[in-house]
């Protein structure tokens, strides 16, 4: 009788793991799909991924495109608007020549006579910065001296000894 107990006993224990793994099968604790269904799922991902990063990166050129071509047209603006301000300056000049020469031919040998301050001398820089970026270039400084002197940046003090046609410097100065 011990021995069919024991029999049952371990027939029931049998039974129990077999519905055990079963269950445990069906719930997917111990089953991993094979190589074939975990590469196609795994293509199937990668495809999404790679279809979303085209699109975002789609997107993002046509924006960088169309600021581009806005900065260009801003560009092209700001080029516009510098040559009429050196065309109206070029015109000042020679307006204030005129009106020296007719003054003179009028009798009036200087301006200086009537109290008037003489027109200066032409020059395409007439701003103050200018002058002081021209000096100190003109002293033997360089752009990046002059940039640490004035507080300027590097890039406006070219702009600014480009526009005012600097050549020669003065031999720097004995310290």
């Amino acid at each position: 009788m011990t021995h069919i107990l024991l029999i049952l006993i371990f027939a029931a224990g049998l039974i129990a793991n077999l519905a055990w793994t079963f269950y445990l099968f069906r719930r997917n604790k111990w089953f991993r799909p094979g190589p074939a269904q975990d590469l196609a799922g795994f293509e199937t991902r990668m495809e999404r991924l790679m279809t979303e990063v085209h699109r975002v990166t789609s997107a993002n050129v046509e924006l960088l495109e169309s600021r581009i071509d806005a900065l260009r047209e801003v560009g092209g603006l700001a080029d516009e608007r510098l040559k009429r301000i050196r065309g109206s300056l070029t015109d000042l000049e020679i307006l204030l020549n005129r009106i020296h020469r007719v003054k003179q031919s009028l009798g009036k040998p200087s301006d200086e006579a009537d109290g008037e301050i003489a027109p200066p001398p032409p020059s395409p820089v007439r701003s103050s910065r200018g002058d002081a970026v021209c000096g100190l270039y003109r002293q033997g400084l360089t752009e990046r001296q002059i940039a640490q002197k004035t507080g300027l940046g590097i890039a406006e003090i070219r702009f600014l000894l480009k526009l005012s046609n600097v050549e020669g410097r003065a031999a720097a100065p004995a310290p």
